[in-house]
């Protein structure tokens, strides 16, 4: 189907089974008006390419037309470009690299005018199978900032992601173990192992934060730990920061491991607490292959992650009384929202009695209380 053109309109034509558009825009050189022609993707509809007609000259009516191009792959390398510019953590850089690998395979260079909602709609679909909601929820979420670049820097003045929604991701139940899956899983480590497992499970500390931990940060004599670095993101010789502001935290430590630690760095040789044989960082993906997993089968335990010991220390916690708040803190969540969150099916749970620990714990005495 075809439309015929019109000079200052333009119109519609299909050429060789693909639509194009046809319209008019200023030349910002002259000041006179010029052709401009737009070739949707190959499947689009003639609805499409009217509606995208409509939006082009809407927006040249408007005076906000954007009169430059890109192609996409190409904007999603200026985009990452800019990223490793404005200091983005190098584990984000290296994430948004893997999700942008597999957008520019779907989309090629196809221009950015020409990729609209139906066609993000479509990329996202294309990944049910084998990609986990949650993992699609991060791609969409990525799709918006990188077209939100594309509209600060005058390719697009819409994003196609705008009014899209991510998939609804079902919640995942932690794994909390018991204090006898602990001690035995203690009982079976030896080693700087067992000093790490312990630690884990008495700091509540992440994986990645245990290995990047450093002696200057263990403080011996007031019993805390500070955290300003993590492993997760070890890349070429270097820590980067911790996850969140709220992750760079000073931890109260037990006078365990106060005690454990001491002796540890009476020995050691190297600047990291949790070093590899080299006294180098320790790879997180190998303390689990060489050193964890197997551990867990010599104790004939169920699986579980050393980020369920975690989980163990902030359960503990609530389950002594203490401060929700200071949970919070030696955690390092950024807010207290998170940390209930998580742990809601965990937290104590009505006991009878109650009434009389209120009336205690008011302080008041009731039958001195005249009622009128």
């Amino acid at each position: 189907m075809t439309e015929k053109n019109s000079k200052m309109k333009g119109g519609i034509v299909k050429r060789a089974g693909r639509y194009s558009i046809v319209y008019r825009v200023p030349d910002p050189l002259t000041g006179k008006t010029k052709q401009r022609w737009e070739t949707l993707r190959e499947g689009s509809s003639w609805k499409e390419a009217r509606t995208l007609r409509g939006e082009r000259l809407k927006a040249v009516d408007q005076n906000i037309y954007v009169n430059k191009d890109i192609g996409f792959s190409e904007l999603v390398d200026k985009w990452l470009a800019s990223a490793e510019q404005n200091e983005l953590k190098e584990s984000s850089i290296q994430f948004y690299k893997g999700m942008g690998k597999h957008m520019k395979q779907y989309f090629g260079n196809t221009s950015v005018k020409n990729i609209g909602t139906e066609q993000v709609e479509a990329y996202l679909a294309s990944k049910i199978g084998s990609l986990s909601a949650r993992s699609r929820g991060y791609h969409l979420a990525t799709i918006k900032q990188i077209f939100e670049k594309a509209k600060a820097w005058n390719y697009v003045y819409t994003n196609p992601a705008d009014n899209l929604k991510r998939p609804k991701v079902k919640a995942k139940k932690i794994i909390v173990p018991t204090a006898e899956m602990v001690a035995t899983l203690l009982e079976y480590a030896t080693g700087q192992t067992r000093l790490l497992l312990l630690t884990a499970a008495n700091t509540g500390c992440r994986a990645g934060e245990l290995l990047a931990l450093k002696w200057r940060n263990v403080d011996l004599v007031e019993g805390t730990i500070s955290i300003d670095a993590t492993e997760g993101n070890f890349i070429q010789g270097r820590f980067t920061s911790p996850k969140t502001e709220a992750s760079v935290r000073t931890i109260d430590l037990t006078p365990s491991i106060v005690n454990a630690l001491a002796v540890a760095k009476d020995s050691s040789v190297s600047d990291l607490v949790f070093p590899n044989s080299t006294g180098r960082p320790q790879a997180w993906t190998n303390f689990l292959q060489r050193q964890f997993t197997p551990l867990l089968k010599k104790a004939d335990l169920p699986h579980i992650t050393p980020h369920c010991l975690r989980h163990f220390y902030a359960v503990q916690l609530f389950k002594a009384g203490l401060n929700p708040v200071y949970i919070k803190e030696q955690l390092g969540h950024s807010n207290l929202t998170t940390t209930l969150d998580i742990y809601a099916d965990h937290l104590p749970k009505k006991v009878k009695g109650m009434g009389q620990k209120i009336e205690a714990a008011l302080e008041l005495n009731i039958s001195t209380v005249e009622i009128t």
